[in-house]
């Protein structure tokens, strides 16, 4: 996926893939032995997850998304299209259940990421502790901060 893809991700025109791109992003940058040298932000951003230990398994009502990441050790790894029915793990810090992509993309663009009224008006559901949304909603925005995505305009 090239960087047009990607801004089309996050503008909307290719929501269900959008999740993944951005785990897949964290990860690289938690990960590639070299990017944090050149890149000083990176450096920086590494330290989201300086001791920081967290399950975290993303679904959509509609199916389109099931991704689980999973943080551990200073490292992130990423899994795409979880069998849910498959319990092997079952031990997750928190389950988040978007509406939809577009729920999810609008949570991670807001400015200021209020995850209560999104459960209010029923477009997500959280099981577990909050605190490890808030994270997440940090570690993604400081990214998107940071690659300078934030700054597209979303449908």
């Amino acid at each position: 996926m090239d960087f047009d893809d990607l801004s089309k991700e996050i503008s909307g025109e290719l929501t269900d893939g959008f999740l993944h791109v951005l785990l897949e992003s964290m990860s690289f940058c938690f990960d590639a032995p070299l990017i944090g040298d050149v890149f000083k932000d990176i450096k920086e951003f590494r330290r989201n997850i300086d001791g920081f230990e967290g399950r975290y398994l993303f679904v959509s009502e509609d199916g389109a998304i099931c991704e689980a990441a999973t943080f551990k050790k200073n490292k992130m790894k990423v899994k795409k299209d979880i069998d849910l029915e498959d319990r092997k793990i079952n031990n997750w810090d928190i389950i988040v259940r978007f509406k939809n992509a577009r729920a999810l993309r609008n949570y991670l663009f807001s400015e200021d990421q209020d995850i209560l009224n999104l459960i209010l008006t029923n477009d997500v559901e959280v099981e577990g502790n909050l605190n490890y949304l808030f994270k997440f909603g940090f570690i993604s925005k400081d990214l998107l901060r940071k690659t300078g995505l934030d700054k597209l305009q979303l449908n």
